[in-house]
């Protein structure tokens, strides 16, 4: 059994071998950032970190990015503790000079995992809290709780496919100088009804941003602000908003040409309408970093946390990456 679980973790490392072999240019930074994995929010489309740059035109690229996420969280009103573990191949492709295609075929596990055990002696040997973990058996796999109008339950478990996500970003109007680049981009996305029952939504869920990026040197920020439209606002129980604001500002520094550390806040408000103690907005971090391998080939691992913890989010998310250009 175990050894079906880690099937998108071998996957990953597969592909990533692959293109070593294969000898094939990396480009793992233009790859669209993960979605918040806290199963409450995941199973609609979220804003991404991005990138307000677009790939030049007639640039294939594709990635492989396999996660793992851990969430222990119980109240007097809900309890959600699982695992979880996905794995997402994206394609980008430049349509010309200003668009870019993008296309997110995504797998999912869910169930207890394996991973309890482990996050509690890690807490135990930092002195960590740990949030009740003790009192719990590890591995177990609960997501219910109560609603204004009765109880939600998720009891699907096992491999499932998500919804597939088609974005298509434009280029609105740069500026170089330099070293420096200043660039203005928009970003339409579709999350199409692909999920298996349980692993999405059943019906379009739509984004519209504008991004804004700038580098400078060894540094490049950029940001995203829009809104996301739910038409599929009811699941198992729960009610979401039907239109959710949301963004996210990231900064990436490249101390060496062939390491590149990256740092990420997303956030907006909660999508979750009618689950008593969830608070009406959420953030999270992630941190992560690239290494170039060679002239070719790259990886990239990231981790990521909320920064305010027990507040209606996943613990952890660790995912490792690797992309190439055709």
């Amino acid at each position: 059994m175990e050894r079906i679980q880690l099937f998108p973790i071998v996957c990953c490392y597969f592909l990533f071998i692959l293109s070593l072999v294969l000898d094939v240019r990396v480009t793992l930074a233009q790859s669209l950032g993960l979605q918040d994995q806290f199963v409450l929010r995941s199973s609609h489309l979220g804003i991404v970190s991005d990138r307000a740059q677009v790939v030049a035109e007639g640039d294939f690229q594709t990635a492989l990015r396999s996660s793992v996420t851990n969430t222990y969280l119980i109240n007097d009103v809900y309890t959600v503790d699982l695992e979880q573990r996905v794995t997402e191949l994206l394609l980008t492709y430049g349509a010309n000079q200003d668009t870019q295609l993008d296309l997110v075929l995504p797998l999912a596990w869910r169930g207890g995992g394996v991973f309890d055990h482990g996050i509690r002696e890690w807490h135990q040997w930092w002195g960590l809290p740990s949030a009740d973990r003790d009192d719990v058996k590890n591995n177990q796999y609960l997501v219910e709780g109560e609603t204004d109008k009765g109880t939600f339950n998720i009891p699907q478990t096992g491999f499932g496919f998500s919804n597939v996500n088609l974005r298509v970003k434009q280029r609105l109007s740069s500026f170089s100088e330099g070293l420096s680049d200043l660039v203005v981009s928009t970003a339409l996305t579709l999350s199409l009804p692909t999920a298996s029952p349980g692993f999405g939504h059943d019906a379009v869920d739509a984004s519209f941003e504008i991004l804004g990026g700038i580098r400078s040197g060894s540094w490049e920020f950029n940001s995203g602000l829009g809104f996301v439209m739910l038409w599929d606002r009811f699941e198992q129980g729960l009610e979401y908003r039907p239109l959710v604001p949301q963004s996210f500002l990231s900064a990436v520094y490249k101390p060496v040409e062939y390491l590149a550390l990256t740092a990420a806040l997303l956030g907006g408000v909660q999508p979750l309408n009618n689950v008593y103690g969830v608070p009406d907005g959420y953030v999270v971090l992630d941190l992560g970093a690239s290494l170039q391998l060679g002239e070719r080939n790259s990886c990239g691992l990231n981790v990521t946390e909320n920064p305010y913890p027990s507040r209606a989010s996943a613990d952890v998310t660790v995912s490792l990456s690797c992309s190439r250009q055709w």
